[in-house]
């Protein structure tokens, strides 16, 4: 892991389930555990990882296919959860409520991306599995996202910062790869290093690496302070150092 901030691998992502392995040099974070506790272990060999050296597991939110083994796997690896307070609630049986503000701002700068790419929305809309209800569902701002509203927020933050889109959560009914990377490239990003994420598929390991930094001036402090902060800054009148963003992830 040379010159490496991070390891990241998905150990694999569709409708049925979904979750991913970051290794650094001093810890192992599983994030989201979709599948059942003896297939995440058998997943986990195959990158030559033991379940008990794990140090966390994230959860990014409660829905199943992110949380299927959860209660086993920690019930026999006794691994501390971290999640956000409104998807501890839920997990609690408190309700849920998400905030989602922000969030194309806060990923300007990432190289690597992991987005999800669920549906095709023709397909979709001509599946006979599924009642039009579900399809409203998914469909909705509240649903999951499509390969067209994927590709067009990457085309929104694509710059000189992207490199590397990993495309996740493909319904195995109504999506394929080659549907998901043709949207991709329709809207001109086909430069990018684009990878679909399997069901059943381990992914290799990709290696983040952290960029030297640019030589700054004293002009560049404005500039800068947008990169870190758009939102606040064009709030502000002037330049202000910014505290270290909350996003009030707590332990369960």
């Amino acid at each position: 892991m040379k010159d490496a901030v991070f390891e990241l691998a998905i150990l694999g992502s569709g409708s049925s389930g979904n979750s991913a392995l970051i290794t650094t040099e001093n810890c192992r974070i599983l994030v989201d555990i979709g599948f059942s506790a003896k297939q995440v272990c058998h997943r986990l060999a195959a990158l030559s990882v033991a379940p008990e050296t794990l140090d966390a597991i994230l959860l990014t939110h409660e829905h199943s296919d992110h949380i299927a083994g959860l209660e086993v796997f920690t019930r026999k690896f006794k691994v501390p959860i971290y999640c956000n307070r409104l998807t501890a609630e839920a997990l609690k049986g408190q309700g849920i409520g998400t905030d989602a503000k922000l969030v194309r701002e806060r990923i300007r700068e990432v190289h690597t991306l992991v987005i999800e790419t669920n549906h095709d929305e023709r397909k979709l809309q001509d599946d006979p599995k599924r009642p039009w209800s579900v399809k409203q569902r998914i469909l909705s701002r509240h649903g999951h996202l499509s390969n067209r509203a994927a590709a067009t927020l990457v085309a929104e933050i694509a710059g000189d910062h992207l490199e590397r889109v990993i495309l996740g959560h493909l319904s195995r009914d109504c999506n394929t790869q080659d549907l998901a990377l043709a949207e991709m490239d329709r809207l001109g990003l086909s430069g990018l290093e684009l990878f679909c994420a399997q069901q059943q598929e381990v992914s290799p390991r990709f290696c983040i690496k952290r960029r030297p930094p640019e030589p700054t001036v004293p002009n560049d402090l404005p500039k800068i302070a947008e990169q870190i902060d758009p939102i606040a800054y064009h709030h502000a009148n002037h330049y202000h150092t910014q505290d270290t963003l909350d996003l009030q992830w707590d332990s369960l």
